[in-house]
């Protein structure tokens, strides 16, 4: 019975697997939001060897300096490790290289949940958990967190080793790896192999070699990633720390965001929240029990809260992409409280429907993009798109565009952006003579007004996504967009813009 249950669930894995690269391969999807502060480097990478971003500049645009556009407001290593792998130099190659990154850290999640499978009840709970996996990455798209995700799980891979120093080496090794990708989640990474070292030592001078042998190798490996940064480590450092800056200043809001409407409306990311809290109860009880004294005891749980309370601070809540990596591992926690902790039955059954249902809220976004193109409601392809977006760009009078469009341009020369705030402002007005606004990106059903400009063509989609009478999108996935022209006349109270 128990060796059915395995088959069943590896089975579910690989077929979740092969449904996550699928759409990564088959649909080349709008790029836009948070993938527009990634991927355009990771493409001028792949054919230039510079890491720049001409579509976001945060450094530009909050402090008015970095006019080159080079990316030193954020980790490096995804688009170099990215664009140094894909043969063809184009979006959808990296798009689909995230889809098999995706894929491999679903697999190896599968490898370690099969322990935690004894019967029917823990094969199903385990097997919607892999799909409430594959949702949440793929509400990830672009993200250096999809790497770090394949770096975190790596690194569960390391704590098998059965030679403590190297088992120490490896952990520090991955810790340089993500502080590379995406410096936060370095430093939540290194404060949680820093709670394992404590757990699993047997005495102070184990657990401070093991730290010291971590840390050196952490170092090392951040140096061998950076000796491939065309930039310098005073330019990045300088970067990351204003980029910091403004982090911070935005932290006041935090606490306004543990709430139901941050965690669905605005990162995407459901039910996240409760995982986490799941999650990181289950690794808190499992380093309680195995730490082998009472004074190591208390003190890993006084440096796990800590690490908790800087979590919930620097992480927005436990909602953000920050956290987004480490996913796997909260899942995991929470199976391991249902199978090592004593409950009633009836609590178990609670837990078990909690979970079903947790799984299936975050499965949303994979289930959406695997039911959308089967029911034949596709929008525009990526090829009509770019061949007409290709003649306007030969606009000489300029063209001003939603940033999602950017990865249908050859070129950014004479091109610039709707900032996202005012999509929805009818006076807005841009330097470009004409205007291309994108239907995924407002959710608009037919084209936005502006005042300043006039309609030419849509190619807006008028009706929502229905599936067995259920709305289940706003608009099909596609790159449908309408074509404005600016309206030539006097001057708006916008058009100092200009």
């Amino acid at each position: 019975m128990k060796a059915k249950m395995h088959w069943f669930v590896l089975i579910n894995g690989l077929a979740v697997a092969f449904f996550v690269l699928l759409p990564r391969i088959l649909l080349m999807t709008p790029i836009d939001g948070d993938a527009n502060g990634f991927l355009p480097q990771t493409l001028e990478y792949a054919k230039t060897g510079e890491l720049k971003n001409h579509l976001f500049n945060p450094l530009a645009l909050f402090y008015g300096i970095n006019p080159e556009d080079y990316v030193t407001w954020h980790g490096f290593l995804m688009p170099i490790f990215i664009g140094s792998l894909i043969p063809i130099k184009s979006y959808s190659a990296i798009i689909a290289t995230i889809g098999i990154i995706e894929m491999t850290v679903i697999l190896v999640w599968v490898k370690f949940s099969l322990p935690l499978v004894e019967d029917f009840q823990t094969a199903v709970a385990v097997s919607a958990a892999t799909w409430g996996l594959a949702g949440w990455l793929c509400g990830e798209v672009g993200r250096p967190e999809a790497l770090v995700s394949l770096i975190v799980m790596i690194a569960l891979c390391f704590t098998r080793m059965k030679r403590p120093w190297i088992r120490a080496m490896l952990l520090g090794s991955a810790i340089g790896l993500c502080v590379a990708t995406s410096p936060q989640a370095g430093i939540i990474a290194t404060a949680l192999i820093v709670c394992f070292f404590v757990a699993t030592g047997s005495d102070w001078r184990n657990i401070l070699g093991n730290i010291v042998i971590g840390g050196v190798s952490a170092v090392g490996m951040f140096f061998v990633c950076f000796a491939f940064y065309p930039y310098s480590l005073a330019d990045w450092l300088n970067g990351m720390a204003l980029t910091a800056q403004r982090s911070i200043i935005e932290r006041h809001d935090f606490a306004l965001r543990i709430t139901l409407e941050a965690q669905f409306v605005r990162h995407n990311q459901p039910l996240f929240l409760p995982w986490a809290m799941l999650g990181f109860f289950g690794f808190f009880l499992w380093g309680k029990r195995i730490c082998q004294n009472q004074v190591l005891r208390v003190y890993f749980i006084a440096f796990f809260i800590i690490v908790v309370a800087y979590d919930i601070y620097a992480c927005r809540g436990l909602l953000s992409y920050n956290g987004s990596s480490f996913f796997p591992l909260m899942i995991l926690g929470a199976f391991w409280i249902y199978k090592n902790i004593s409950i009633a039955p009836l609590t178990r059954r609670f837990m078990f429907a909690l979970i079903f249902a947790m799984s299936l809220a975050a499965s949303i976004p994979l289930l959406a993009s695997l039911t959308i193109p089967i029911i034949g409601a596709k929008g525009m392809s990526f090829q009509q798109a770019h061949i007409e977006v290709s003649r306007l760009s030969g606009n000489s009078r300029g063209l001003t565009i939603s940033s999602g469009l950017f990865s249908l341009l050859d070129t950014n020369k004479g091109v610039d952006s709707i900032p996202p705030a005012e999509l929805f402002d009818q006076n807005f007005i841009g330097k470009g003579e004409t205007l291309l606004v994108q239907q995924i990106f407002p959710y608009k059903e037919i084209p936005p007004h502006y005042n300043n400009y006039q309609l030419i063509q849509s190619f807006f989609i008028d009706h929502p996504v229905r599936f067995m009478g259920v709305k289940i999108a706003n608009s099909p996935l596609g790159w449908n967009f309408a074509i404005y022209k600016k309206i030539r006349g006097p001057k708006t109270a916008h058009s100092d813009k200009e």
